[in-house]
């Protein structure tokens, strides 16, 4: 059988050789996964800023807001074992949260940042005492008026599921993609994307409702505290990174920690700043005012600190879920090759995978002050490019990380570089690696 992956598989290689070789300082490692099997894995450089020690297989990275589409998986995982749809408010398992006008905040609001959190008004709290950052959430009022919940898919999800199941078993074979104990013929990766080649056609993707209108800002730090307190509440005090352990990390092998243990510390890349200014942006000009929205999200919670902090041993143990994620890009990509898997699993069902790539908002962010898109938790592509496909959602991280699924071809991609590059988004460095999906 001819392989689906060999020109990608090369694609991808190439470009991560060049990148390495243009590369100053640092390293970085690369994965493909396909419904939890390993397409390409790949590894190289120095994890030091020295450059004495050689980036290994089981080297460990920080991965900023890559991690916040883990996180956001959890809290959908422990919805959808409770059975609680999105459009329950907040306030209901989180009485507290009802304080200063948020008592009609809804779950799909806070996951999609709209809710009007993205910064922390209280300032001097440690970024790792969550307990005193939460409670500083509930009882601020949003940034501004949070708008109506979304509803579309939330309302006769019974009736949905069944409908959205014939669907997605309709597209696995339309799109030639083999669903368990299946023969079907799959096709390169391409096709797949195109919904092209070999008479195939596109899959069909699930109902939505694109809000053009939807308020939103991105919180940058808040988002974390906020996913982890309602996750605690819901499940009964567990934290989101043991319930990632617990449901995820462990029983599939993965090696990605919020707050490593002392052991894999000297498995962990040093972070390395980026070595250049940003060019000008309206971000940016933002950023350098105190005052504003974008500045707040960025240091609030745990004020002004420097990238070479989150080197520090304390902080690497620490569970920051916003952005100290740790891990290796196998687990990374592996996780999301199961997101993209588009037959039942015993992870996650058609209702709360359609969630993850449902747009809940689009348009100007309050806080990136350009467009983003948000699905349950996860980035969209859209205009921004970030990811392969309209229907691909995942997560980037300052400095050049990023991580997504692909539902088409039911692949999971991760880019992990600790040299950053200026910005908060992926940058033109990891944009060679999406351009490699369409040649």
């Amino acid at each position: 059988m001819t392989d689906p992956f060999q020109k990608l598989r090369e694609q991808l290689i190439t470009v991560f050789q060049k990148t390495l070789k243009e590369e100053l300082f640092g390293g970085a490692s690369l994965a493909l996964y396909h419904r939890g099997e390993k397409i390409l894995s790949l590894y190289g450089g120095w994890k030091d800023a020295a450059s004495t020690q050689p980036w290994e297989a089981d080297t460990i990275t920080l991965i900023w807001s890559a991690g916040k589409g883990v996180a956001a998986a959890c809290l959908l995982h422990a919805l959808q074992e409770k059975q609680i749809s999105l459009n329950r408010r907040v306030a209901e398992f989180w009485p507290e949260f009802a304080q200063a006008g948020k008592e009609k905040i809804t779950i799909d609001q806070l996951l999609s940042h709209r809710a009007g959190l993205a910064a922390l008004d209280q300032k001097g709290l440690s970024l790792t005492d969550h307990e005193a950052i939460v409670q500083a959430l509930a009882a601020q009022p949003p940034n501004w008026s949070n708008d109506r919940p979304f509803s579309k898919l939330a309302a006769g999800d019974e009736r949905q599921e069944a409908d959205g199941a014939q669907r997605l078993s309709v597209s696995l074979h339309t799109c030639g993609v083999a669903a368990a104990g299946s023969t079907a013929v799959r096709q390169p990766v391409r096709a797949r994307l195109a919904g092209a080649s070999t008479g195939a056609t596109q899959p069909v993707a699930p109902a939505v409702e694109f809000r053009e209108s939807s308020s939103h800002g991105y919180g940058a730090r808040t988002f974390g505290f906020l996913i982890d307190e309602l996750l605690r509440r819901i499940t009964g005090a567990t934290s989101l990174s043991n319930y990632w352990r617990t449901q995820f990390a462990d029983p599939l092998e993965l090696n990605l920690w919020f707050g490593i243990p002392e052991s894999l510390l000297s498995k962990t890349a040093d972070v390395i700043p980026a070595k250049t200014a940003p060019p000008p942006s309206d971000f940016g000009t933002a950023y350098a005012d105190p005052s504003s929205l974008t500045r707040r999200a960025f240091m609030e919670p745990g004020g002004n600190f420097s990238t070479l902090a989150m080197n520090q041993p304390a902080l690497r143990q620490a569970s920051i879920i916003s952005s100290g994620a740790i891990s290796t890009a196998d687990a990374l990509a592996k996780f999301y090759s199961l997101l993209a898997t588009q037959d039942d699993t015993r992870y996650f069902n058609s209702t709360t995978r359609r969630w993850m790539e449902t747009p809940m908002t689009s348009g100007q962010d309050r806080v990136f002050l350009k467009e983003t898109i948000f699905s349950a938790g996860f980035m969209m592509s859209g205009n921004l490019n970030i990811f392969p496909s309209s229907r691909s959602f995942g997560h980037p991280g300052a400095g050049g990380a990023t991580a997504f699924a692909i539902p088409e071809a039911e692949l999971g991609f991760a880019f992990l570089p600790n040299a950053m590059h200026h910005g908060v988004f992926s940058g033109s460095r990891t944009q060679r690696f999406i351009e490699a999906f369409a040649e």
